[in-house]
């Protein structure tokens, strides 16, 4: 059964993703990042204190995010194993791009705004950067590197590891387990009928 799942999963998802045109992109104004972008690096510095960027889908390799930009994600994904489709790396030379150590670096005076989506590998964030966590059931393990767990709004879990003392500036933001929304519109309607 299980061999199945993969050979299925294989089927429908890969071709899409080996299809797609993998490039890198710098973003310099605002602009929004969908389902069917297929980057390998991208480089945020936003010109406008007043622009911004969403991610809202896709697939990222590497992230960077420099000066004031800031960035809002609620969908897709970044991840090293995106670097395997970099055109160097499949063009048969001998000659390969590696990853950065990090998927996602805050740098110079960001700020990343998350409530959705996925980062597998490092963040690193640098002192004047800031990252904003918007979920339920967060919490961090005690051990390095720090892995903040938790579960997105719509009741999807998540993981994310930071490097060094990154975590530190990680604003936490609580939102209602999608079962408390249930119980408040349930009450609320029940309240109505009296």
């Amino acid at each position: 059964m299980r061999a199945t799942t993969y050979l299925v999963f294989f089927i429908i998802y890969c071709p899409s993703i080996l299809q797609a045109a993998w490039t890198d992109a710098s973003i310099t104004q605002s602009d929004a990042i969908g389902n069917n972008a297929t980057y390998i690096q991208v480089s945020i510095n936003l010109a406008s204190a007043d622009a911004s960027v969403d991610i809202v889908g896709g697939c990222i390799g590497s992230l960077f995010v420099y000066g004031q930009s800031r960035v809002c994600m609620s969908g897709g994904r970044i991840s090293n194993d995106y670097w395997s489709f970099d055109p160097e790396n499949t063009d048969g030379d001998n000659v390969f791009r590696c990853p950065p150590e990090n998927n996602l670096n805050l740098l110079d005076q960001s700020h990343f705004s998350m409530s959705g989506g996925e980062i597998t590998g490092f963040i690193s964030i640098s002192a004047n950067s800031s990252m904003d966590v918007f979920g339920y059931g967060l919490s961090y393990t005690s051990n390095r590197p720090h892995v903040l767990n938790g579960f997105w709004s719509d009741a999807t879990p998540f993981s994310m590891r930071f490097i060094d003392d990154s975590y530190l500036r990680v604003n936490l933001n609580t939102v209602p387990e999608p079962g408390t929304i249930l119980l408040s519109l349930a009450g609320i309607f029940s309240l109505r009928r009296k």
